[in-house]
């Protein structure tokens, strides 16, 4: 081994294991082949190590030093040096000061600052520019801001406690960018990054890279590739990219994107911003006022507790709120949609929808499509928007069925379509919108109005008050002392056990078909040709004007057909039946009835039973039938009033009539057990022309 010294500028080794040492100027070292060690001194130095595995030790001052093919290690020393390890698996300490290093080919281990424990004090704060190579580099970064780039291998890489900016490079790289506020690029490999402390920059890159934040307000791109992105502590700002990307936000008020892939987004408590992208993602955040926008694609979001507001997109999403007062927006899509607890407000949008309100007082709105909306327990606002709506006001949210312990005051609205809506307990009020709706008002005191279209009502078992609306609709009362008004359109309305009032809209001409029910009802047509029936109790029916139908059914009515042609029977009971203006057809039925025909010419038949038939002006007939009890008439005369005894086939004719005087100056024209008294009226005023036979 050979050992030159000299304090000339130029310096050359001899090809075997040298030891050359410079001078304190400006030194050129050339030590060719062999494992040499050379050491300069303070001047700007040149280093050439040549082949072999030699070590080169530059001094203080701005030093070059290239190592060649071997396994060399090159420290620069103090002051801004430049170091290239060449090929081989090299060590590079950069010392103090601004270097650049480069480890060139080969598994190189390179450092900005000197990390072999004999820096210099003050010395280790320089801002490097440290250069991997090909090879599987470790690269330490040192105390300032530096710049790494790991090349083409399997690299790892430590910032250090500088503002640093860091490049992966093409291989597989670990990326630790610890202290400070640093940028990080991670490459095209399957790479793994650490910010560390500080407000860092991280970028994925094309591969599959795993990316955390930790501590600071980091900013964080995933890339291309199906990233792992952990934002860490602090105020954090996150994207995915386009591939499937999983995202953890952590706490803090963080904003997080997750882009074109299938995504899964989870955060801490915090309030945060979280958009799903353009894929089918997974978000779930923890409790916070969350606002949260699935994007396109089929998106699965739950937001837990808080005030949050979660919107849909353009695919079929499922958006689950939690507790607190929410809004919720579904978007385009076939989407499912859970409020949670709270007051919330949640909007359909486009597509067939399912919502659940949940607890609270909610506001909810179908939106197009035909929707599925569930109040659940509290005072709702529901409406069913356009499209075929089924509509529920409360339901057990655990059973989908109503819940009979608990009672809420729903509003319920079915707008355009087909609609379906369903009140269930509480005091409900109902709108059923412009189409055919279906309509159940469920328990206790409703409102209920069927709107536009041929609407089928049930008014369920409170006191309610229905109005039919425009349309052909059915409406039925049930056990309720309810009020219904049919409204515009050929009705057909059918009460309960209740007592009930029931009409048709003022000034409709529509022909309607009302049935009260078991109890005492009050039941009016208006100026179509109507159909009333009275059921078992006590009722009150009056057809007003049109041609109508009137039965009493059982109990003791009160009927009237006012205007109009009309047909009263009284049925069972002790019926009072009135014709009205029109040329009415008056039937009793089975009991004592009293009959009045008022001003058109009428038909009056008491039936069975000892009736009081008053025909009152016009022309009117009277018609007594076998068996039909002992009648008395008020008026006869008072017009050209007839007695119709055709029932009896009297053969003589008026000879052939049983007549006499009741002895109180009334005539009695008499049949055995059947009789008309004639209230006022001489038998001998009586002639053929008084009777039909």
């Amino acid at each position: 081994m050979s050992s030159h010294s000299s304090q000339t500028n130029n310096i050359r080794g001899t090809g075997c294991n040298d030891r050359l040492s410079g001078s304190n100027g400006n030194d050129r070292v050339a030590a060719l082949s062999g494992n040499d060690t050379v050491t300069t001194g303070n001047g700007d130095d040149v280093i050439a190590l040549g082949d072999g595995n030699d070590s080169g030790h530059g001094g203080h001052g701005n030093d070059l030093i290239s190592g060649g093919a071997g396994r060399d290690t090159l420290v620069g020393g103090q002051q801004n040096d430049t170091l290239n390890g060449g090929d081989g698996n090299d060590t590079l300490y950069g010392d103090g000061h601004d270097d650049k290093i480069t480890g060139g080919d080969g598994d190189d281990f390179i450092t900005g600052d000197n990390e072999r424990g004999t820096e210099t004090p003050g010395y280790d704060t320089g801002s490097d520019t440290l250069h991997g190579g090909y090879g599987n580099d470790t690269i330490l970064g040192g105390g300032k801001a530096d710049t790494i780039s790991g090349g083409a291998g399997n690299d790892s890489l430590d910032g250090g406690t500088g503002d640093d900016r860091l490049h992966g490079g093409e291989g597989r790289d670990t990326i630790l960018a610890a202290a400070g506020a640093d940028t990080v690029h991670a490459g095209h490999g399957d790479d793994y990054v650490n910010g560390g402390e500080g407000n860092d920059r991280l970028h994925g890159g094309d591969g599959s890279d795993t990316l955390y934040g930790q501590t600071g307000d980091d900013t964080v791109h995933g890339g291309n590739g199906s990233d792992l992105i952990d934002g860490g502590a602090g105020t954090d700002s996150l994207a995915g990219g386009n591939d499937a990307d999983t995202i953890y936000t952590r706490d803090g008020d963080d904003t997080a994107r997750g882009g074109n892939g299938d995504d899964y987004i989870e955060t801490g408590t915090g309030d945060h911003l979280l958009t799903g992208g353009n894929g089918n993602d997974v978000i779930y955040a923890e409790a916070g006022a969350d606002t949260i926008h699935a994007g396109n694609g089929d998106d699965l979001v739950q937001a837990n507790g808080g005030d949050d507001v979660l919107t849909g997109g353009s695919g079929a999403d499922s958006l689950y709120a939690g507790d607190g007062d929410d809004l919720l927006n579904g978007g385009n899509g076939n989407d499912f949609l859970d409020a949670g607890d709270g007051a919330d407000t949640i909007n359909g949008g486009d597509g067939d929808d399912t919502v659940f309100a949940d607890d609270g007082n909610d506001l909810v709105r179908g939106g197009n499509g035909n929707d599925s909306l569930r109040g659940f327990h509290g005072d709702d606002t529901i409406h069913g928007g356009n499209g075929d709506d089924r509509i529920f006001g409360g339901v057990d949210r655990a059973a989908d069925a109503f819940d009979p312990t608990e009672s809420d005051n729903d509003s319920l609205i079915g707008g355009n379509g087909d609609d379906y809506i369903a009140g269930y307990v509480g005091a409900d009020t109902i709108h059923g919108g412009n189409d055919d709706d279906t309509i159940d008002g469920g328990e206790d005191n409703d409102v209920l109005f069927g709107g536009n279209g041929n609407d089928q009502i049930a008014a369920g078992t409170g006191a309610d008050s229905v109005l039919g609306g425009n349309g052909d609709d059915l409406i039925r009362s049930f056990s309720g002392d309810d009020t219904v008004v049919g409204g515009y359109g050929d009705d057909t309305i059918i009460a309960g056990v209740g007592t009930d009032d029931l009409a048709s809209l003022i000034d409709e001409t529509d022909n309607d078909l009302v049935r009260a029910g078991a109890g005492n009802d009050f039941v009016e047509g208006q100026t179509g040709a109507d159909t009333l029936y009275g059921q078992t109790g006590d009722d009150r029916l009056d057809g007003n004007d049109g041609n109508d139908y009137v039965h009493g059914g059982d109990g003791n009515d009160s009927l009237n057909g006012n205007g109009d042609n009309d047909t009263v029977i009284g049925g069972r009971g002790f019926d009072t039946v009135r014709g009205g203006t029109g040329d009415d057809l008056l039937l009793g039925g089975r009991d004592d009835d009293t009959l009045q025909g008022s001003s058109g010419s009428d038909t009056l038949n008491g039936e069975t039973g000892n009736d009081l038939l008053e025909g009152g002006n016009g022309s009117d007939v009277f018609i007594l039938t076998r068996n039909g009890g002992f009648d008395i008439i008020t008026d006869f005369g008072n017009g050209n009033d007839v007695m119709d005894v055709s029932n009896f086939r009297v053969r003589d004719g008026f000879d052939g009539l049983n007549l006499h005087d009741d002895g109180a100056g009334n005539a009695v024209v008499d049949f055995g057990n059947a009789s008309f008294t004639l209230d006022g009226i001489d038998v001998s005023q009586l002639s053929a022309e008084d009777f039909l036979f």
